[in-house]
């Protein structure tokens, strides 16, 4: 018995030296993000006082400039990822369409970044503690649950900005009499699957650090009281 729990500890206490080698990067990650969501904030304030003419501009990722043999600009491309690409002529693109692209990538960065930093700072304390052996401290189950909490509702608001963001792109690029643009609400349920995953095992591992801990204490009862025994025994 004793030999399987010593191979059982052997297996699984691996994770102790690589969690303490974990925690610090992923403090880092925490203060990283947030210094690249004040560069975002700052980079926003330049772009708004920026007033150049289009082909001077410096364009954001996923839009490029397409250009004829001679080195000019015919038409702009657009990446609006799942697929969408749209491409208008040049003369129809002005320095507020590429504002508008610039400020829409920095809204989605920002808003992934505001979801990553938690999940870091979260993911830091748990493996800080499983470095120290405190596995079954219950500060863990709330990591776990803080993480889960951010997925799920972090999952949400990051799809409905960026379906946003890319109606708000089309609208501007694409001019159709005939048609209707209309902006379209939609679930990513996988996140929010994993997000309620996360948030069951987080409450699994709460309830098994309670009763590890109730067992605990349990135990140093039972010896405090077989010792008082003992003692008085010994007197008799």
């Amino acid at each position: 018995m004793l030999k399987k729990t010593d191979d059982f500890l052997g297996r699984y206490a691996r994770i102790c030296p690589i969690a303490r080698l974990l925690s610090p990067v992923f403090t880092a990650a925490f203060y990283v993000g947030l210094a690249a969501a004040a560069l975002l904030l700052i980079t926003a304030l330049i772009v708004l006082f920026v007033s150049v003419e289009p082909e001077k501009m410096l364009l954001p990722p996923g839009m490029q400039a397409l250009r004829d043999v001679s080195g000019a600009v015919t038409e702009y491309s657009l990446d609006l990822g799942s697929g969408i690409r749209i491409v208008s002529p040049a003369s129809a693109v002005t320095l507020s369409h590429i504002k508008t692209v610039i400020y829409s990538s920095i809204a989605s960065w920002l808003l992934l970044l505001l979801v990553a930093c938690p999940v870091f700072r979260f993911l830091s304390v748990l493996l800080k503690n499983v470095g120290r052996k405190e596995a079954l401290n219950e500060e863990n189950a709330r990591m776990i649950n803080y993480i889960g909490l951010v997925i799920l509702v972090g999952n949400t608001l990051i799809v409905a900005l960026n379906n946003l963001l890319n109606y708000i792109q089309i609208n501007k690029f694409v001019s159709m009499s005939e048609h209707r643009i209309e902006y379209a609400f939609s679930i990513e349920w996988a996140g929010i699957i994993m997000g309620l995953f996360i948030l069951a095992v987080g409450t699994i591992y709460g309830y098994a650090c309670s009763v590890a801990a109730h067992e605990k204490e349990t135990l140093i009862t039972a010896v405090a009281r077989s010792g008082g025994t003992g003692g008085q025994d010994g007197q008799g």
